[in-house]
C-alpha cells in the first residue's frame, strides 16, 4: 500500500509521458488519469450513458464508444461543452485515481494528472485545482515553455495550428501550473537528461516516504 502519493502534471505536450515512463522504470507504479477517463466513460458504463445523455447520440462512434476525435473538436471550440463534459468524468477519474494509488506497492506511488491545475470544484467544498486532491502530498510539474509545446503539437498530432492555439488555450496557464508546484522538471531539453531529474526526484521522494 502506497500511502505517498505524488500528483504529476504539465501542460498538453510538455512530457509527462517521457517522465512517468523512467519512474515506472525505477520501479514507481503510476497511476494515469488519462487511463482513468477512458474507463470512466467506457462501453457500458455510467459516465458513458451521462456523456450521451448530455450531448446526445452524437458523442458515440458507429461501435457504441465514445467518439474522442468527435467530442474533442467539439470541447475545445465550445468552453460550455468542455466544462460540462469535466464535470461527468472528472469525479469518477478521482475515485479511480485514488484507489489505485492506494493499492499500488512500494513507499510511494504517482498520479499522472494533466488537468490537475484545472480540476474542478469538488461538490460541496468550492475547492478546486490541487484541493480537489487532498491525498496528493506532493506536486512535480513538467513544464515547457508555450512555443515548445505548440511545436509539439503540431509535429505529434498532425492538427493545424488553430487547433493547437485553442488546446493550449483551454488549459491552465504556464504560471497557473507552476503556482501548485512542489517539484519542477523542465523538459525543453534532449530526453537524456531526463535520467538524472527523475533519479534524483525518486530518492528524494522515498525518502520523504519513509519519513512519514
Amino acid at each position: 500500500m502506497a500511502d505517498y502519493v505524488v500528483g504529476l502534471t504539465g501542460g498538453v505536450a510538455s512530457g509527462k509521458s517521457e517522465v512517468t515512463r523512467r519512474f515506472e522504470a525505477l520501479g514507481v507504479a503510476v497511476a494515469d488519469a488519462d487511463l482513468a477517463a477512458r474507463d470512466a466513460v467506457a462501453v457500458g458504463s455510467e459516465g458513458l450513458a451521462e456523456v450521451v445523455a448530455a450531448f446526445g447520440a452524437g458523442a458515440l462512434a458507429p461501435d457504441g464508444s465514445l467518439d474522442r476525435p468527435a467530442m474533442r473538436r467539439r470541447v475545445f471550440a465550445d468552453d460550455a461543452a468542455r466544462l460540462r463534459l469535466e464535470a461527468i468524468v472528472h469525479p469518477r477519474v478521482r475515485d479511480l485515481l485514488r484507489a489505485q494509488c492506494a493499492a499500488a506497492p512500494g513507499p510511494y506511488a504517482i498520479a499522472a494528472i494533466p488537468l490537475l491545475a484545472e480540476a474542478l470544484p469538488v461538490q460541496g467544498t468550492g475547492a478546486g485545482g490541487r484541493a480537489a486532491y487532498p491525498w496528493l502530498r506532493r506536486v512535480l510539474v513538467v513544464d515547457v515553455p508555450v512555443e515548445v509545446q505548440r511545436e509539439r503539437l503540431l509535429a505529434r498530432d498532425g492538427i493545424d495550428a488553430a487547433l493547437a492555439e485553442r488546446m493550449i488555450a483551454a488549459q491552465a496557464t504556464r504560471q497557473e501550473r507552476l503556482a501548485i508546484a512542489d517539484d519542477v522538471i523542465v523538459n525543453d531539453g534532449p530526453l537524456e537528461a531526463l535520467e538524472a531529474h527523475v533519479a534524483a526526484l525518486d530518492a528524494r521522494y522515498r525518502a520523504l516516504a519513509g519519513a512519514g
